[in-house]
Protein backbone atom coordinates (compact mmCIF):
# COMPACT_ATOMS: atom_id res chain seq x y z
CA UNK A 1 0.00 0.00 0.00
CA UNK A 2 2.47 2.31 0.58
CA UNK A 3 4.90 1.55 -2.09
CA UNK A 4 2.22 1.57 -4.11
CA UNK A 5 1.12 5.95 -2.72
CA UNK A 6 5.35 6.16 -2.75
CA UNK A 7 5.00 5.41 -6.65
CA UNK A 8 2.15 7.12 -7.24
CA UNK A 9 3.19 10.52 -5.82
CA UNK A 10 6.82 10.44 -6.90
CA UNK A 11 5.96 10.16 -10.19
CA UNK A 12 3.24 12.92 -10.99
CA UNK A 13 0.55 10.50 -11.21
CA UNK A 14 -2.57 11.23 -10.23
CA UNK A 15 -4.42 9.80 -6.76
CA UNK A 16 -4.14 10.98 -2.81
CA UNK A 17 -0.30 12.42 -1.88
CA UNK A 18 1.10 11.54 1.39
CA UNK A 19 -0.82 14.10 3.21
CA UNK A 20 -4.21 12.74 2.18
CA UNK A 21 -3.23 9.31 3.27
CA UNK A 22 -1.65 10.65 6.84
CA UNK A 23 -4.82 12.38 7.41
CA UNK A 24 -7.02 9.11 6.63
CA UNK A 25 -4.76 7.18 9.17
CA UNK A 26 -4.55 10.01 12.34
CA UNK A 27 -6.53 7.87 14.31
CA UNK A 28 -4.42 5.44 14.43
CA UNK A 29 -1.19 7.21 14.41
CA UNK A 30 0.18 7.99 17.88
CA UNK A 31 3.77 10.09 17.14
CA UNK A 32 4.93 10.64 13.51
CA UNK A 33 8.29 11.96 12.59
CA UNK A 34 10.43 12.37 8.91
CA UNK A 35 14.30 12.32 9.47
CA UNK A 36 17.75 11.54 7.36
CA UNK A 37 20.07 8.92 8.78
CA UNK A 38 23.68 8.57 7.81
CA UNK A 39 24.74 4.83 7.27
CA UNK A 40 27.96 3.01 7.92
CA UNK A 41 28.84 3.04 4.15
CA UNK A 42 28.17 6.73 4.20
CA UNK A 43 24.91 7.25 2.32
CA UNK A 44 22.26 9.51 3.80
CA UNK A 45 18.78 8.08 3.76
CA UNK A 46 15.21 9.42 4.25
CA UNK A 47 13.37 7.73 6.97
CA UNK A 48 9.58 8.19 7.76
CA UNK A 49 9.09 6.89 11.41
CA UNK A 50 5.25 5.67 12.48
CA UNK A 51 4.25 5.06 15.96
CA UNK A 52 0.67 3.32 15.23
CA UNK A 53 -1.92 2.59 18.39
CA UNK A 54 -4.59 0.53 18.58
CA UNK A 55 -3.17 -1.69 15.45
CA UNK A 56 -4.17 -4.55 17.40
CA UNK A 57 -7.90 -3.60 17.87
CA UNK A 58 -10.59 -6.06 17.97
CA UNK A 59 -12.87 -6.44 15.07
CA UNK A 60 -16.29 -5.55 15.36
CA UNK A 61 -18.64 -8.39 16.84
CA UNK A 62 -21.20 -7.80 13.65
CA UNK A 63 -17.73 -8.65 11.68
CA UNK A 64 -18.79 -12.26 12.92
CA UNK A 65 -21.91 -11.95 10.63
CA UNK A 66 -18.95 -12.33 7.43
CA UNK A 67 -19.16 -16.02 7.67
CA UNK A 68 -19.05 -18.07 3.32
CA UNK A 69 -15.64 -18.05 1.78
CA UNK A 70 -15.88 -14.62 0.52
CA UNK A 71 -17.20 -13.02 4.10
CA UNK A 72 -14.46 -14.81 5.85
CA UNK A 73 -11.98 -13.39 3.14
CA UNK A 74 -13.25 -9.99 3.59
CA UNK A 75 -12.74 -9.90 7.23
CA UNK A 76 -9.06 -10.68 6.82
CA UNK A 77 -8.55 -8.67 4.75
CA UNK A 78 -10.51 -5.66 6.55
CA UNK A 79 -7.69 -3.39 7.00
CA UNK A 80 -6.36 -3.27 3.54
CA UNK A 81 -9.46 -2.62 2.18
CA UNK A 82 -10.16 0.19 4.43
CA UNK A 83 -6.26 1.46 3.61
CA UNK A 84 -6.87 1.20 0.37
CA UNK A 85 -10.29 2.78 -0.13
CA UNK A 86 -9.06 5.56 2.07
CA UNK A 87 -5.81 5.98 0.10
CA UNK A 88 -8.29 7.35 -2.41
CA UNK A 89 -10.24 9.40 0.29
CA UNK A 90 -13.36 6.89 0.24
CA UNK A 91 -14.62 6.42 3.81
CA UNK A 92 -17.56 4.60 5.30
CA UNK A 93 -17.41 1.42 3.82
CA UNK A 94 -19.79 -1.01 4.51
CA UNK A 95 -20.70 -4.62 3.50
CA UNK A 96 -24.50 -5.41 2.04
CA UNK A 97 -25.92 -8.42 -0.03
CA UNK A 98 -25.21 -11.80 0.06
CA UNK A 99 -21.88 -12.03 2.26
CA UNK A 100 -23.36 -9.61 4.79
CA UNK A 101 -26.11 -12.10 5.10
CA UNK A 102 -23.38 -14.92 5.18
CA UNK A 103 -24.94 -16.66 2.35
CA UNK A 104 -22.14 -16.07 -0.40
CA UNK A 105 -20.42 -18.85 -2.15
CA UNK A 106 -16.97 -19.03 -3.32
CA UNK A 107 -17.92 -17.08 -6.43
CA UNK A 108 -19.67 -14.62 -5.00
CA UNK A 109 -19.22 -10.80 -5.63
CA UNK A 110 -19.22 -8.61 -2.54
CA UNK A 111 -21.62 -5.49 -2.25
CA UNK A 112 -19.95 -2.64 -0.77
CA UNK A 113 -21.37 1.01 0.15
CA UNK A 114 -18.78 3.74 0.49
CA UNK A 115 -18.88 7.54 1.07
CA UNK A 116 -16.84 9.29 -1.75
CA UNK A 117 -14.75 12.08 -1.95
CA UNK A 118 -16.33 15.24 -3.91
CA UNK A 119 -15.14 15.70 -6.60
CA UNK A 120 -14.66 11.48 -7.41
CA UNK A 121 -15.88 10.88 -10.95
CA UNK A 122 -16.54 7.25 -12.62
CA UNK A 123 -12.32 6.57 -13.52
CA UNK A 124 -11.42 7.45 -9.71
CA UNK A 125 -14.71 5.18 -8.43
CA UNK A 126 -13.16 2.17 -10.92
CA UNK A 127 -9.44 3.21 -9.42
CA UNK A 128 -10.54 2.29 -5.57
CA UNK A 129 -12.63 -0.86 -7.13
CA UNK A 130 -9.90 -2.21 -9.14
CA UNK A 131 -7.93 -2.17 -5.83
CA UNK A 132 -10.34 -3.55 -3.53
CA UNK A 133 -10.99 -6.57 -5.84
CA UNK A 134 -7.06 -6.66 -6.12
CA UNK A 135 -7.02 -7.20 -2.18
CA UNK A 136 -9.66 -9.83 -2.39
CA UNK A 137 -9.54 -11.48 -5.51
CA UNK A 138 -13.00 -11.15 -6.38
CA UNK A 139 -15.46 -9.21 -7.78
CA UNK A 140 -16.42 -6.06 -6.04
CA UNK A 141 -19.76 -3.50 -6.54
CA UNK A 142 -19.11 -0.25 -5.48
CA UNK A 143 -22.15 1.69 -4.88
CA UNK A 144 -21.82 5.25 -3.76
CA UNK A 145 -24.25 7.95 -2.86
CA UNK A 146 -27.69 7.38 -1.46
CA UNK A 147 -29.92 4.52 -2.17
CA UNK A 148 -33.60 4.11 -2.98
CA UNK A 149 -35.38 4.10 0.01
CA UNK A 150 -37.04 0.61 -0.51
CA UNK A 151 -33.44 -0.77 -1.46
CA UNK A 152 -32.02 0.92 1.83
CA UNK A 153 -34.69 -0.50 3.96
CA UNK A 154 -33.00 -3.94 2.88
CA UNK A 155 -29.42 -2.90 2.97
CA UNK A 156 -29.91 -1.33 6.48
CA UNK A 157 -30.85 -5.01 7.55
CA UNK A 158 -27.85 -6.57 5.99
CA UNK A 159 -24.87 -3.63 6.54
CA UNK A 160 -22.00 -4.55 8.39
CA UNK A 161 -19.70 -1.39 8.68
CA UNK A 162 -16.02 -1.96 7.64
Amino acid sequence: MVLRLARRTSHGGTGPGWAEFLRSQAQGILALDFFTADLLNGTKVFVLAVIEHGSVRRQPRRLGRLSGPVGRRVRRRRRELVAAAAAHGVTNLRVVGSVARGQDGPDSDVDLLADLPPGMGLLGLGRVQADLEDILGTRVDLVAGELKPGIRACADRDLIPL
